[in-house]
């Protein structure tokens, strides 16, 4: 009778930590970091430099990052804090909180057009990317499609000069 009972508390107690560890949040800001400072193995599906100016890098269904694609844009020329990585279509309801590792932060600016298309503009308040700012919205690409896009941003990333060139 006592192993039965042994077996049915320790099938009780996993069950417990199974239920816990689903409902933490997910956290992808270091997998979204380790792409960012080529620290992965994974080969980019397509790269684009202009000069020296400006380097591009973009990925479809990227390993350990949920999403059909993730692009990083680094300007070195402007200054070496000058970059953006952003995700597109994220799985099963993933939010801008779930890539930066942090629910803290302070809306700056939203914007909604007629057109559907919508974007958050919020700078983190924690988390290892403290200081520095999300864009989540809903976006028409070039080819029309519709993609949920959560981008991460620095501040010099943010001129809107720099931003302008990145996005041609």
């Amino acid at each position: 009778m006592l192993p039965v009972m042994r077996r049915a508390v320790l099938t009780c107690a996993l069950s417990l930590l199974a239920l816990t560890g689903a409902s933490r949040a997910a956290d992808y800001s270091k997998a979204l970091w380790s792409y960012a400072t080529g620290q992965v193995s994974t080969l980019p599906d397509a790269e684009e430099r202009t000069g020296q100016a400006l380097l591009k890098r973009m990925w479809r269904k990227p390993p350990n990052v949920p999403v059909e694609e993730m692009m990083f844009i680094y300007a070195p020329g402007v200054g070496t804090d000058c970059w953006a990585i952003a995700v597109m279509n994220p799985s099963g309801g993933l939010k801008s909180s779930d890539f930066v590792g942090t629910t803290r932060s302070h809306v700056i600016k939203t914007q909604q057009a007629s057109t559907g298309q919508w974007m958050v503009q919020s700078q983190l308040d924690a988390g290892m990317f403290k200081g520095l700012y999300v864009l989540e919205g809903q976006v028409r690409v070039r080819d029309g499609r519709w993609v949920h896009m959560i981008v991460l941003v620095t501040s010099q990333m943010m001129r809107e000069d720099v931003m302008r060139a990145a996005i041609r």
